[in-house]
């Protein structure tokens, strides 16, 4: 009767294996850049909801929106996404808002807005206004019409919209299986 025997290459063993692991390392960098990518994709769309609840006049805050590009960096991919906006922090969270310069802001009304914002950047760039005294309040009013331009206060209280706090807040459960999702399907496209 005769013995059955098998033989395999311990070589070719060693090479299946580093051939195996080099596949491994590339499904993994392709795992890790759509990863990355998706993240990118998900802070957009968060971007976009929290533009979405911006109300103001001017579409300065707006437009400073941005989210960077992924970085990869000891272990964790890191998106970041916001406004750079310099009062983007208090449209959102609210406060007390001071002048920078001087001793009152000067607040623009109704007569002198546009659809994009007031057509001067601050009364000392508009001619020929007055100062108008009524009860506590100081305004500044064009001498030839009487009307109010301005309302001149020490110090205004914004309130909150939430417009960055809140979608994040929302759309925080969201987060992971949309970036999975799209991961997932990046994956899939490659296959």
């Amino acid at each position: 009767m005769a013995k059955a025997f098998i033989t395999m290459s311990a070589g070719n063993i060693k090479a299946d294996i580093e051939r195996v692991n080099g596949n491994l390392d590339k499904i993994a960098d392709a795992a890790i850049a759509a990863t990355a990518q998706a993240m990118g994709e998900v802070a957009n769309d968060m971007l976009s909801i929290a533009q979405s609840k911006i109300n103001v006049r001017s579409g300065e805050l707006q437009a400073s929106g941005l989210v960077e590009e992924p970085t990869i960096a000891s272990e964790e991919i890191l998106v970041r996404w916001g406004f750079n906006s310099p009062y983007a922090r208090i449209r959102d969270q609210g406060g007390d808002i001071f002048p920078v310069r001087g001793t009152m802001l000067a607040i623009p009304l109704d007569a002198i807005m546009t659809a994009t914002g007031p057509r001067f950047a601050s009364p000392r760039e508009e001619p020929n206004l007055e100062l108008v005294p009524i009860l506590q309040n100081l305004y500044l009013a064009d001498k030839d019409t009487g009307e109010f331009h301005w309302l001149l206060t020490p110090h205004v209280h914004q309130e909150g919209n939430r417009f960055v706090s809140g979608t994040v807040q929302e759309e925080a459960p969201n987060v992971v299986p949309k970036i999975a999702e799209r991961v997932g399907q990046m994956l899939e496209r490659s296959v």
